[in-house]
Order: structure tokens, then C-alpha cells, then sequence
């Protein structure tokens, strides 16, 4: 099943349920996109929320984009700064990252968010488990490795060069400026 296909699924599975926030021609769009193998990722969207509105901003920013939502303490004193993709591309990225755990694993899965659950139930399972650690660590990798592995899997042709473009993508300010 190919990468399009993932997109309309994750669409029609989220749109209402997780308010995902774009409307059935901007889907159309995205998705014929794929299909013609001509989807461009937009930059990231970086901006500053002062702190005590960051909560209030969270809530209204997509599901699709919470997962890909990154913040750190503001050169502005008081602020947060947010890196986030659009939701067009947070919808692709989801995909993405389905279609490729599934060439990798081979295993079926609609969404990252139902690994998770799964790797809950087998903790459960264990009984014994009084706390559960997570550890996000900044792992420096080579990029031109991590291409090879994944041109391994998809060869050299859209789905590549999606991925090589994510890995290039600028940031741009909210005023419409690059930071790269």
C-alpha cells in the first residue's frame, strides 16, 4: 500500500475525530499531489507564545500537529517558541512515518498512536511495573547513512526524496522570514 493511500486513510480517519484542520479539496489536493509524486514539504513554523498563553495556544493547534510539536525556552524573555509543521504537511509526515514503519516492520498498523497503546497493554501485562520512564534523547546521526537505510526500503524516487527534503527543511518565522 503506498504512501497516498496512507494519507487518505489517516485523513478519514482523523479529520472529525481529532479535529484535523483541513477541508476535503485541500485533502484532494495533497493527496493527487503524492500521487503525481510532486508534494512539497513546507518549512517548519516557528513562533513565540508568551508562557502563560502557551496552554491556551496548545489546545487550538491541530492533533495532527501535536505530535510533531516541538518548543524551548524563547530568547524573549516570558515566551515559548514553538516548531511546528502546517497541518497539510503534519498529515503527510504522519503518513510518512506510518508507510515507513510498515515497509520496515512489516506490520499493519492505521497510526504510530496504536503501537503506543499496544506497548501499553504489554507493560500491563507485565504486572510487576510500579513506573514506566520515557527518555527523549538527542541522538546525532548521519544523514547520508540514514538515506542509504531508507533507500534500501523505497529506492530512489518520491518517497526518497521526501524524506531527504524533510531532513533539509528550513524553519520560517511567523512573519514569513527564513531562519535557515
Amino acid at each position: 500500500m503506498g504512501l497516498a493511500k496512507r494519507v487518505e486513510e489517516l485523513y478519514y480517519g482523523f479529520r472529525e475525530e481529532h479535529c484535523l484542520q483541513l477541508t476535503h479539496d485541500e485533502f484532494e489536493s495533497i493527496y493527487n499531489q503524492i500521487q503525481d509524486g510532486t508534494y512539497k514539504l513546507s518549512p517548519f513554523l516557528v513562533y513565540d507564545v508568551a508562557g502563560k498563553r502557551f496552554y491556551d495556544h496548545f489546545s487550538r493547534v491541530s492533533y495532527f500537529c501535536h505530535r510533531d510539536l516541538r518548543f524551548f525556552p524563547s530568547s524573549t524573555p516570558g515566551y515559548i517558541t514553538v516548531v511546528r509543521p502546517n497541518n497539510q504537511d503534519a498529515l503527510v509526515l504522519r503518513a510518512l512515518a506510518v508507510f515507513l514503519l510498515m515497509l520496515t516492520t512489516d506490520r499493519e498498523c492505521n497510526d504510530l498512536d496504536n503501537l503506543f497503546s499496544l506497548f501499553q497493554l504489554n507493560i500491563e501485562k507485565l504486572g510487576d511495573v510500579d513506573r514506566l520512564y520515557r527518555l527523549n534523547v538527542n541522538i546525532n546521526f548521519e544523514e547520508r547513512l540514514l538515506l542509504l537505510t531508507v533507500k534500501k526500503y523505497v529506492g530512489d524516487g518520491f518517497v526518497f526524496n521526501l524524506v531527504e527534503s524533510y531532513l533539509q527543511l528550513p524553519s520560517m518565522v511567523e512573519g514569513g522570514s527564513d531562519l535557515k
